[in-house]
């Protein structure tokens, strides 16, 4: 599958007609579990990137008492934030319409997609530990 592709804003050059049969045989031939694991994965490694590319950098410095100066930073970070979220959302609405034939033959792993998707953007993006050098202080 070309889950990185969708990442990357390029699905415009995928057949999604070849990744959904391919996604829908993999479950049919009990591999669901090796789907869902790589999803989860990916997933992870995208937002892991987004956030070291977007999200860190975006993070206020906290060395200037300048009201004006936090407000404006505050803003680059919500700014940050909210572009990796539709980043985010606009990938898992395209890869939910590849994997939608895991929903008959592999429900345990269907039903922990969307929440395992939500856990991980909150882990990764908001709670996630690796701050840049310039941030002394959580926001």
């Amino acid at each position: 599958m070309n889950i990185r592709e969708i990442q990357n804003h390029r699905a415009f050059t995928l057949s999604f007609e070849e990744n959904y049969r391919l996604a829908y045989y993999m479950v049919v031939n009990k591999q669901g579990e090796t789907l869902y694991n790589g999803v989860v994965d990916l997933v992870t490694e995208n937002l892991n990137r987004l956030a070291d590319e977007i999200i860190v950098p975006a993070f206020p410095s906290g060395m200037d008492g300048d009201p004006m100066h936090s407000s404006q930073e505050a803003e680059r970070l919500l700014k940050a934030l909210r572009r990796v979220w539709e980043d985010h959302t606009e990938s898992m609405s395209l890869l939910s319409q590849i994997l939608k034939y895991m929903v008959r033959p592999c429900t345990a792993h269907t039903a922990r997609v969307y929440p395992c998707a939500t856990d991980v953007r909150r882990t990764v993006c908001t709670q996630n530990p690796r701050r840049s050098p310039r941030s002394s202080r959580p926001v």
